[in-house]
C-alpha cells in the first residue's frame, strides 16, 4: 500500500487491504543459452566500498532537500513511522497507527499531505538538478574526448 493509499484509508476509515493469495502455477522454464564468444571488452566493476560512499553521499543529498522542504508534518511522520517499526511490523498499519498518532498531536491531516507535497517537490528538484549535473559533466567529458580526438588526427 503506498502513502496515499493509508492517507486514504485513514481519512476514511477503510480497513487495510487485505493482500490476495495467490499460488503460482509453475510455468515450464526455458533452456538458458549462454554466448561464450564475445568481442566486447569487459565492463568494468565498482567496488562495494565505491559504491557504498556514493550511496552515503546521495542519501546525504536527498536528506538535505527533505530537510530544507520545511516540512515538519512530514519529518513527524517518518519519525513516528520509524519508531513504529519493531512494534508493528505491517506498513500499511504502521503508517495507518502514525497518522492516528500525529492527528492526535495537533497535526491534521491536509497538513501532513501538504508537507508531503512539499518533500516530493524538493525530491523532484533534487532529481532535475542532479540530471542537469549529469548532462554537464557528461557533456564536458565527450567535449574533451572530442578535442584530443582532433589533436590525435
Amino acid at each position: 500500500m503506498s502513502l496515499k493509499s493509508a492517507f486514504k484509508s485513514f481519512l476514511f476509515e477503510e480497513e487495510a487491504p487485505k493482500a490476495p493469495q495467490v499460488e503460482e502455477a509453475a510455468a515450464p522454464k526455458a533452456p538458458i543459452v549462454s554466448n561464450t564468444s564475445s568481442s566486447a571488452p569487459p565492463v568494468p566493476q565498482a567496488s562495494v566500498a565505491e559504491i557504498a560512499a556514493i550511496d552515503q553521499g546521495l542519501q546525504a543529498i536527498l536528506l538535505d532537500a527533505i530537510n530544507g522542504s520545511g516540512a515538519a508534518a512530514y519529518q513527524a511522520l517518518d519519525t513516528v513511522v520509524e519508531s513504529l517499526e519493531d512494534v508493528v511490523p505491517d506498513v500499511n498499519v504502521r503508517y495507518k497507527k502514525a497518522l492516528q498518532i500525529l492527528t492526535k498531536q495537533g497535526h491534521s491531516p491536509i497538513t501532513i499531505i501538504n508537507d508531503v507535497d512539499k518533500v516530493i517537490g524538493a525530491l523532484e528538484e533534487s532529481s532535475r538538478q542532479f540530471e542537469a549535473d549529469q548532462k554537464k559533466q557528461f557533456q564536458t567529458s565527450v567535449g574533451a574526448l572530442h578535442r584530443s580526438v582532433e589533436t590525435l588526427g
